[in-house]
């Protein structure tokens, strides 16, 4: 995947024992071409980039991306789908990478999006998600 503008996304939970987490106001992608997401967890990094502990790991197992887009068409997708690279950021063991998960150019509909679990979900308040969203604005 080409890459020509990306925006790191970082959000979490207001309350505990959420399901959904919205995804915050993204006004400036709001109407760009998304082409590709990544996401990351404690196995990538220590720290978010603003400074918060990411989401535990094994909550990636349990989490589903719903992105809404074309006024009522969405993509129901794996978190974990979306994580690339599994390294222990922590003791510094490699582990492995998967091909990046590509879309094909969908304007989302952010304040519709959000990440959800099928059960409650036991997050709390000072776990985070961090995401890379990869875009064409066309400006």
């Amino acid at each position: 995947m080409k890459i020509t503008k990306a925006k790191l996304v970082e959000f979490g939970p207001t309350a505990t024992s959420q399901q959904q987490y919205y995804f915050p106001d993204l006004n400036d992608i709001r109407n760009a071409n998304i082409f590709g997401m990544e996401a990351f967890g404690e196995d990538n990094l220590t720290k978010t980039y603003g400074g918060n502990t990411p989401i535990a790991d094994a909550d990636f197992a349990n989490a589903y991306v719903n992105l809404y887009f074309n006024g009522g068409n969405f993509l129901l997708i794996p978190l974990i789908r979306m994580v690339q690279t599994q390294n222990n950021a922590a003791s510094g063991t490699n582990g492995y990478s998967r091909f990046p998960f590509l879309m094909d150019g969908q304007v989302i509909e952010w304040s519709k999006s959000f990440i959800w679990f099928g059960t409650t979900s036991g997050l709390t308040t000072g776990r985070y998600f961090q995401l890379n969203i990869y875009y064409k604005d066309f400006k």
